[in-house]
């Protein structure tokens, strides 16, 4: 799916559309350097995964300058974005949309100075098969305080609910614990 144009790729996922259509996002760079930029890429195969679409990009973000970064009193221990995509793959009238959750310090305007922040929870959906997405949005309610939030999950029922979960650490002001929450649409 990916070719030599990328320099570091990680954390693939797949799903399957209710047309039959093989869906890959991916986190990865094309840059080397210091200073360097990733992004969320989505591939997709109409063939069975025969073969795949060049990847197009989801969004930049912008994420901790390593991924070994511990978060504050809560996970001393290899820490990453946790990229997850689900597909409504009902019968309703988004059968087919695409959603993609991650973990960044600030997906509308990458920069250096966000690499620092606490992180929060991003959403991102495609309503045409992966052709263009949404805007980047928070999904946690408290975006960009002094808290963190981590580990997102998405899913969709079987009657087009979307639901995200993740770990979030609002309820201590001294970030030393975490609770998890949920949030639907």
């Amino acid at each position: 799916i990916s070719d030599d144009s990328f320099v570091e790729l990680q954390f693939p996922l797949i799903d399957v559309d209710p047309e039959g259509r093989v869906h890959v996002t991916f986190w990865g760079t094309k840059e080397i350097g210091k200073d360097r930029w990733f992004a969320l890429w989505h591939s997709v195969s109409v063939d069975g995964g025969g073969t795949f679409s060049a990847p197009r990009k989801i969004t930049d973000l912008s994420f901790p300058k390593t991924l070994g970064v511990a978060i504050p009193q809560y996970l001393p221990v290899r820490f990453n974005l946790s990229p997850q995509l689900a597909i409504d793959k009902s019968s309703g009238p988004r059968s087919g949309w695409l959603y993609q959750v991650w973990t960044a310090n600030d997906a509308e305007t990458p920069s250096e100075n966000t690499l620092e922040r606490p992180l929060d929870i991003y959403l991102s959906r495609s309503t045409d098969g992966g052709d263009s997405w949404s805007m980047p949005r928070i999904v946690n309610s408290n975006g960009h305080d002094d808290t963190f939030q981590f580990y997102p999950s998405v899913a969709v029922t079987p009657n087009g609910v979307v639901t995200v979960s993740w770990y979030d650490g609002r309820d201590d002001r001294y970030n030393r614990t975490t609770h998890y929450y949920t949030a639907y649409s």
